[in-house]
């Protein structure tokens, strides 16, 4: 997708998300806007491969689960990140303490999409609103729309990647999709993913 289309949209995409929920904001890429790190890539530039979008609300668990997926994803990730500031103000301190540990890891691939909710009244986690931030602000042509608890096998990237150049091939013109299987696989305590 060229740029000046993909800037139109998400100009579109966030004046209409702000207009339908007033006490939603949305800081996207926001360890490159607080300076964490040194990445030179633009959020607007598109990327050959395909890209993970997946959401999250800050937990042991999930962050667990993002290590996981980056370890095993050689390609970029789009990542909304749900925040109540009127009542996880710790939350965000440890999450970015858990970025800055594991800084080396992302490498400029992941990028954390903060969702910031300060309405001051418990609400349902907003599951379809997180995935679409994720994926507006994915970087790549092609996603790959995974709950956080997915972790892809060490392959997939290549592997996606493989097909979608294959189907591309064969008919350029026509919209395709992939369908993706989820296995559930047991791990002895010692193994990893």
């Amino acid at each position: 997708m060229h740029t000046e289309k993909r800037m139109e949209r998400r100009e579109k995409f966030v004046h209409h998300f702000l207009n339908k929920d007033p006490h939603i904001t949305v800081v996207p890429d926001y360890f490159k806007k607080k300076n964490f790190t040194n990445s030179t890539t633009s959020e607007t530039t598109d990327s050959i491969g395909t890209s993970i979008c997946t959401q999250l609300s800050i937990s042991h668990t999930t962050m667990s689960r993002i290590l996981d997926i980056a370890n095993n994803w050689e390609g970029k990730a789009s990542i909304a990140v749900f925040y109540k500031d009127w009542i996880d103000t710790d939350q965000l301190e440890l999450f970015t303490t858990f970025y800055n540990d594991n800084i080396d890891v992302f490498q400029d691939r992941f990028a954390f999409h903060l969702v910031i909710d300060n309405m001051v009244r418990e609400r349902d986690y907003p599951i379809n609103m997180m995935r679409n931030v994720a994926i507006e602000y994915s970087v790549t042509e092609y996603i790959l729309v995974l709950d956080v608890d997915f972790i892809p096998s060490q392959s997939a990237f290549a592997d996606i990647n493989t097909h979608v150049d294959s189907l591309m091939k064969k008919d350029k013109v026509s919209m395709n999709v992939l369908v993706i299987p989820a296995f559930e696989k047991r791990l002895p305590i010692e193994e990893s993913w």
